[in-house]
């Protein structure tokens, strides 16, 4: 997995840069370009493109990274952390707008490891809006 971040530019570097872009293949590769240096021609690279304001953030990255890695396997001698989620769920407050924190700690006062968090959260019908990198920023939605 690689990352190309796309920054300052003028247009002959930019052409450059976008040919060189087309050409790569057999490698997964995440292009970010600054939204207000973004033009149509990035619209058509073989690539995930993810634009930013300013800075990359790793939230503007992570739904991509996450759908290349899918869910990480259990750890060799770990078993795979089964949940009654009728149970978890009746326990539970609505979780919409809290943060992804809060959220860990009221599953870990019912048994549920932190670590298990994010997956449990997504079993349960939410998802989670990633501001940066940090859960307690992290805000549990809906689906």
């Amino acid at each position: 997995m690689y990352i190309e971040v796309v920054g300052f530019w003028t247009k002959e570097y930019l052409e450059k840069k976008l040919q060189k872009l087309r050409e790569v293949r057999g490698i997964n590769l995440i292009v970010a370009v600054d939204e207000e240096l973004a033009c149509s021609s990035i619209e058509n690279l073989p690539h995930d493109v993810v634009l930013f304001r300013r800075r990359l953030r790793g939230a503007d990255v992570y739904p991509i990274l996450k759908r290349y890695l899918g869910v990480p396997p259990p750890r060799v001698g770990q078993p795979t952390p089964q949940f009654d989620l009728e149970q978890i769920k009746s326990a539970l407050p609505d979780l919409d707008g809290m943060t992804l924190e809060e959220v860990a700690k009221l599953l870990e006062e019912r048994g549920v490891e932190r670590s298990a968090a994010t997956e449990v959260v997504e079993r349960l019908g939410y998802r989670v809006e990633w501001r940066s990198l940090d859960p307690s920023r992290a805000v549990v939605k809906r689906e």
